[in-house]
């Protein structure tokens, strides 16, 4: 895995919480419709909001269905280090396992979200 790939999917995952608020977001927008036409706007707002937050979700989905193929006792440390950017050393259970098991799981991470974006080439 190159280093811009890397980048890419590891800011694409410090955004979850972003992309979550985002749904939900569009989940509650609504705009009052007077009957009156608009420039510019889309001609039907609330399912141009469902298309939108449907690609937000399948952002998330991507990243959570990644982390479900990580081991259970695995993932709190894995998504700590990985989406909060924290380090290992400072992760609360990192002592559980060696360090180069944790890189295995984070490796193993950031592929499987490179491949759910199909951001992954072999």
């Amino acid at each position: 895995m190159d280093a811009r790939l890397k980048n890419r999917i590891e800011a694409f995952i410090r955004s979850y919480d972003l992309l979550q608020a985002q749904a939900e977001t569009l989940l509650q927008r609504s705009k009052p419709i007077d009957g009156q036409p608009r420039g510019g706007a889309p001609g039907d707002p609330v399912a141009a909001a469902a298309i939108q937050r449907e690609k937000v979700l399948e952002d998330i989905k991507a990243i959570d269905t990644a982390l479900e193929i990580i081991p259970q006792e695995y993932r709190a440390v894995t998504w700590e280090w990985c989406a909060k950017g924290v380090p290992l050393y400072l992760c609360k259970g990192s002592e559980y396992a060696h360090a180069n098991t944790w890189k295995r799981y984070r490796k193993e991470f950031l592929t499987q979200v490179a491949i759910n974006k199909g951001w992954w080439i072999e």
